[in-house]
């Protein structure tokens, strides 16, 4: 699972929680429903991630990142059409396709009661344009009236079908289909980003001399890069919580190594975007770290 091409919208949610403008509601719309539901898990786990350091938020190793990929944090839920309640102790079947006014009533209760260890206690809702009018009207009241820290994400395909009222209280985040061309260049610039792991440092800093000539191509390339670690990242949080026994992962990477590395390309994005800092040495200092 991937977030190829929405490096915009995560920067977006990043900086609401680093100026504490976090609103109660979100709206995702767009086609790619399982890119949505994956940003909106990496935006909770941000917001409630216990590292120190807020520029090393999600973290992915701490207690609450874990417990919130593995949907099983007790101060976050995820209702969908194919759940029955609220997913983590579903009870009851919903063989209509629809989201029933059942599960919103388990949501507002989940809600009503304190956090248990989040800072925030959150919710996505999957398909929010299944919601069945009883549904709606019922998350309607819950918007009009949020409790403490609460987030709740809607993930939905249009805003159409969502009561209107709904949609303006939500802060909408729009994800758009990615071009074949786009997606051609996305994987080039990964095959580069693995080709270059595998190379020796004069190749290394041969390319980040052609690359620094290349300036504007230098933010995507760097953003694709940066995707490509974070997935490489998630993947292996994701392999190691899967059971004792697994097959190991397919690279030689720490979780640790795999943070510095993230931490790096951002800088060096940073760094190039908005500083008079010379590109090709930037560059060069992000080879190192490969």
């Amino acid at each position: 699972m991937t977030m190829a091409g929405y490096q915009k919208q995560w920067e977006f949610l990043k900086k609401t929680v680093e100026l504490e403008k976090v609103s109660h509601a979100y709206l995702f719309l767009g086609q790619e429903s399982l890119e949505k539901k994956a940003l909106a898990v990496e935006f909770i786990k941000l917001l409630n991630c216990q590292a120190q350091a807020f520029s090393n938020r999600p973290c992915q190793s701490c207690r609450s990142c874990k417990d919130i990929e593995k949907e099983i944090h007790p101060d976050f839920n995820v209702i969908s059409p194919e759940a029955g309640g609220l997913a983590r102790n579903a009870t009851r079947s919903v063989a209509s396709g629809e989201i029933q006014i059942f599960q919103i009533r388990e949501l507002k209760k989940a809600l009503s009661l304190h956090p248990h260890s989040a800072r925030y206690k959150s919710v996505i809702i999957e398909d929010a344009e299944k919601m069945n009018q009883e549904a709606a009207s019922a998350l309607l009241k819950t918007l009009e009236e949020p409790r403490g820290s609460t987030v709740l994400i809607l993930i939905s395909r249009s805003s159409e079908a969502l009561l209107p009222t709904i949609v303006s209280r939500c802060q909408i985040v729009k994800f758009y289909s990615l071009g074949p061309q786009k997606l051609s260049e996305k994987d080039e610039r990964i095959k580069k980003i693995i080709s270059l792991t595998k190379s020796d440092l004069a190749v290394r800093f041969q390319y980040a001399k052609e690359l620094s000539e290349e300036k504007e191509n230098i933010k995507e390339v760097l953003n694709a890069w940066l995707i490509y670690f974070r997935n490489l990242l998630l993947s292996i949080v994701n392999e190691n919580s899967l059971s004792a026994i697994h097959t190991p992962p397919s690279n030689n990477y720490s979780l640790a190594k795999l943070n510095k590395i993230i931490k790096t390309i951002e800088r060096t994005n940073l760094l190039i975007s908005s500083t008079n800092v010379n590109p090709k040495l930037a560059l060069e200092i992000l080879m190192l770290e490969l």
